[in-house]
């Protein structure tokens, strides 16, 4: 193919089930599989509050071939925006699509006041860690996805521990107050955008918050028994000797429901999460994603080069 033209657009220009087709067509031979239906679609483009007005979608020869979600919220003032996804459709890669929707993209977060822009790259896509990186975005951090399924007398659950610590119910803002609370983790972590989401607090002897969890919970289709559990973000308190004994005690108690047999996912755990990321291994969960976090200061960068608009 020779030079092309690369029209740049909005999805609300395009139908529920047009932009469900680019979807599956921007990520068909993707690392991982990325395939979904209509409502799957739908419902994650509302959850996470992905806006179609400033979600750019590139046209060539009057069909849609890539395109960028923009998810956007505001918590406490400060103005965050995250990459729901970007894909292009096979015939068009290599050709620069990916530039110069991300340099629309980018422009777009400028004009909207957008503070920080959030975005997990697949560790193995070099290639689109650099597209991102010529963007302006920057590697913070390493992210693993972990999962086990097995019955609960694999986990380390100690006798000791019931003597130690309790768990209570939390709601997700009570996590944000904690002094050992982190913040610079991926966007879908973020306890301010997390949807349906659940809190659990570990507290010691003395009532000290010692660990913390944010999850969402997931039920059978019969008898609404506790399925699955995903894990969008856990922290102990790394100051505290106990804080491995305290996240033990923590995952443990979460997955209490499941003595049956259940299926835990955790989704984004910083490399730099040693206590964790110790107790997953220690545990035998298998890593399942291996990604980076990278991060736009939108507070003191120029807007890159994008194309005009239709």
């Amino acid at each position: 193919m020779g030079q092309i033209e690369i029209v740049l657009s909005r999805l609300d220009k395009f139908t529920f089930q047009e932009a469900v087709e680019l979807w599956n067509e921007g990520f068909a031979g993707y690392f991982t599989d990325m395939n979904r239906p209509l409502i799957k679609h739908m419902e994650y483009l509302g959850t996470n509050s992905v806006y179609p007005e400033y979600s750019v979608v590139a046209v060539i020869d009057g069909k849609p071939a890539g395109f960028v979600l923009t998810a956007i919220r505001t918590n406490e003032g400060r103005k965050t925006a995250w990459n729901a996804g970007t894909g292009i459709a096979a015939p068009y890669r290599g050709m620069g699509v990916g530039k110069a929707m991300m340099g629309e993209a980018v422009r777009i977060y400028r004009e909207q006041g957008i503070d920080m822009a959030y975005l997990e790259a697949i560790f193995e896509n070099k290639a689109a860690i650099a597209l991102y990186g010529s963007c302006g975005f920057q590697v913070q951090e390493r992210l693993f996805s972990y999962s086990w399924k097995g019955p609960l007398d694999r986990l380390f659950y100690t006798n000791d521990g019931q003597n130690r610590y309790k768990v209570i119910r939390a709601e997700l803002r009570d996590a944000g107050k904690l002094p050992f609370y982190r913040g610079n983790v991926s966007w879908g972590a973020q306890w301010s955008n997390i949807y349906g989401g659940e809190a659990t607090f570990c507290l010691d002897e003395r009532g000290t918050v010692t660990a913390y969890a944010l999850f969402r919970r997931s039920l059978s289709e019969n008898g609404g028994k506790p399925a699955e559990i995903t894990l969008l973000q856990a922290q102990s308190d790394s100051s505290r000797e106990d804080s491995l004994a305290a996240a033990r005690f923590l995952l443990a108690e979460l997955c209490i429901p499941y003595a049956d047999g259940f299926k835990c996912t955790a989704l984004n755990i910083p490399k730099s999460n040693i206590i964790f990321s110790r107790l997953f291994k220690e545990t035998g969960f298998e890593v399942t994603l291996d990604q980076n976090l990278m991060v736009l200061d939108l507070r003191a960068r120029t807007d890159p080069l994008s194309l005009p608009v239709s």
